[in-house]
């Protein structure tokens, strides 16, 4: 078997289940787009959704990091996973197993249309790499409404890799389908047997694959975008070296979030003696400092506005219901509650009754990050980023 490889591979080690650093904590929008038009025997089907479920494995899969969609076309196009449905790992995952053969035409210029508009268009995250994995096997049914669309999925900002499968597909077509240069971004094998030894390589390349400004509308919508990060720090028992690693650490997520054109962050910190209780816990109590944070937020928004709360704890929490009530309020207007816990901060229980989640939860482990001292806070900086950017909302 012959496998043609149009591109220049990184390095990768075999045998590995997940790649470490180019896709650790990555945070990219990747849809694969899948050709079941009756060209395709069933059993080279399966064989794609293998290779698609042993591609999304790799990924860091969270809510807040990498995000996958999957859609299918043939006659119609068939979606089978949005970018927009929150699941966890192990749910991605049984979806994309649970895909199924259907057959038809192959109807790819629809296909690209479906994803830019409901998938990248409606989901996407801004700032966010956006990458697009087309298999097919066969010419298109309509070669210029094929380009038309893909030249719109370049010009939105989709990074577009193509792997053409068998001896019957336009590489013409393939070509221009894929975003340039070709010899990184189109792959031909020559047949469904050959995917599996590519894995690896387009997996390393998804997560390397850097964020592409919009041109055009796409550009100015993103420009729209406003994020407000609203840091609550409870002061009382630090001294002023540990506040002025707390501010380096609250610097180091703006500098990232920052980095990017694509928003407008906005910033405002509260640095706040939090009351301690009467007890014997050493809890203080930190309702009034979530009161505080959630009315800096504007009622009425001109520009539409993500919010996040970034709450930095370093006793563990004594006024459970009174501080859960505050989170409420905030996330009746749309905050986003992010916690870390310091030294005796790092208390999981207090935190998660507060928030009313589960610490085993996924929903828990993407907004709690731990430490044991303020020199670790550094360490959990692109956690806290991806849960500020997971429900970014723009224009």
């Amino acid at each position: 078997m012959v496998v043609a490889l149009w591109a220049a591979w990184p390095s990768v080690s075999y045998g590995q289940t997940s790649i470490g650093g180019e896709c650790e904590g990555k945070l990219a929008d990747v849809v694969f787009i899948l050709d079941t038009s009756s060209s395709i025997l069933p059993e080279d089907f399966r064989k794609q959704i293998s290779f698609t479920e042993n591609v999304v494995r790799m990924f860091d899969l969270s809510p807040g990091k990498t995000r996958v969609g999957v859609t299918l076309f043939s006659d119609a196009i068939y979606p089978k996973l949005s970018m927009g449905q929150t699941l966890d790992r192990a749910s991605t995952l049984k979806a994309i197993k649970a895909i199924t053969y259907i057959g038809g035409s192959t109807n790819t210029g629809d296909a690209l249309k479906y994803v830019l508009e409901k998938e990248f268009l409606a989901f996407g995250r801004p700032g966010v790499s956006k990458v697009a994995l087309v298999l097919t096997d066969g010419q298109s049914q309509n070669r210029e409404k094929t380009i038309e669309a893909a030249q719109a999925l370049h010009a939105a900002g989709v990074a577009t890799f193509v792997i053409g499968i068998g001896s019957q597909v336009d590489q013409s077509e393939l070509a221009s389908v894929a975003s340039t240069p070709t010899s990184k971004y189109l792959i031909q094998l020559t047949d469904y047997n050959a995917l599996e030894s590519v894995r690896l390589q387009l997996a390393s390349l998804t997560c390397e694959a850097d964020y592409i400004p919009p041109q055009g509308d796409g550009a100015e919508n993103e420009a729209l975008c406003e994020v407000l990060l609203l840091s609550g720090v409870d002061a009382s028992t630090m001294s002023t070296t540990d506040q002025n690693k707390v501010l380096s650490f609250i610097s180091a997520i703006t500098d990232t979030l920052s980095s990017t054109t694509a928003w407008r962050i906005r910033t405002a910190q509260i640095f706040n003696d939090c009351p301690v209780t009467g007890g014997t816990s050493g809890g203080r109590n930190y309702a009034p400092l979530i009161r505080k944070l959630r009315y800096l937020v504007p009622n009425d928004r001109s520009t539409p506005l993500s919010s996040a709360a970034l709450l930095v704890l370093d006793s563990p929490v004594a006024d459970v219901m009174p501080a859960n009530r505050e989170v409420m309020r905030a996330m009746f207007k749309k905050v986003n509650v992010i916690v870390v816990g310091v030294g005796d901060g790092n208390d999981s229980s207090g935190i998660a009754k507060m928030l009313r989640e589960s610490p085993s939860s996924e929903k828990f482990r993407s907004r709690v990050f731990l430490v044991n001292n303020y020199d670790q806070l550094a360490s959990v900086v692109p956690n806290v980023v991806a849960a500020v950017t997971q429900n970014v909302v723009c224009a």
